[in-house]
């Protein structure tokens, strides 16, 4: 969580001429600012605030995993039964990143 300062001091650097690319993450809802009495959205500053985009994210639905575990076994060339592929589905949480299947060990090749 930001104070005030800190706002202040990303303030002036998006201000430069070579500014940097800010994000933020944040679940907050109306909030009061950090060293302030003020109240405001994320508990962002409002003059930073409108300089923001917001992007609201929302979990995978059950047809979306099922399309992101096709395409990744395509990609990665494994085959997964409809069984396998509907466990993996009630395990997966929205938040959690899929992974890559483990790489099939090396034969040795005898040198």
């Amino acid at each position: 969580m930001l104070d005030m300062e800190c706002f202040s001091y990303l303030n002036r650097a998006l201000e430069s001429d070579l500014a940097p690319v800010l994000a933020v993450a944040t679940n907050r809802g109306i909030t009061r600012i950090r060293g302030t009495n003020y109240k405001s959205p994320h508990g962002i500053p409002i003059d930073l605030l409108d300089r923001l985009l917001i992007i609201s994210t929302v979990p995978y639905t059950e047809k979306e995993i099922r399309q992101i575990l096709k395409i990744r076994c395509e990609e990665e060339d494994v085959e997964m039964s409809e069984v396998t592929a509907e466990k993996r589905q009630e395990t997966l949480p929205p938040s959690r990143p899929l992974q890559r299947p483990t790489p099939q060990p090396r034969v040795p090749d005898g040198r």
